[in-house]
């Protein structure tokens, strides 16, 4: 029977904000790539970007790099609404120590959550 994993790479917050770094998959069973991203949003206009990085001990913003974007324009309704929250996932494959999540765009709306699970 194998065991389930959840960490949250955003609690709620609205605004610009980093994330605390979460182990990724990878980072307790060698070879685990496939994550699976989970998150509600309410009525967000802006970018989310998860970062991976392979470094055991990631001290600099250099160290990570983009592995999957949400953007969230009045357009495009990713964000969801007051009414409506956008509740949605994603999955990534990759070789990540650790996973963390970046606003690094906002203009309004809010993260409810932003979690990773394997």
């Amino acid at each position: 029977m194998s065991q389930t994993t959840t960490l949250t790479l955003l609690p709620q917050c609205n605004g610009l904000t980093t994330g605390t770094k979460q182990p990724a998959a990878c980072y307790y069973v060698a070879g685990k790539t496939l994550q699976t991203l989970n998150w509600k949003l309410i009525a967000l206009l802006g970018t989310v970007v998860i970062q991976g990085t392979l470094v055991d001990d990631p001290q600099l913003d250099t160290d990570w790099f983009p592995v999957y974007n949400i953007v969230c324009t009045g357009g495009n309704n990713n964000g969801g609404t007051i009414q409506n929250p956008a509740i949605n996932y994603a999955n990534i494959n990759g070789n990540f120590a650790w996973l963390r999540a970046v606003v690094s765009v906002y203009t309004s709306g809010s993260v409810e959550y932003l979690k990773v699970t394997y």
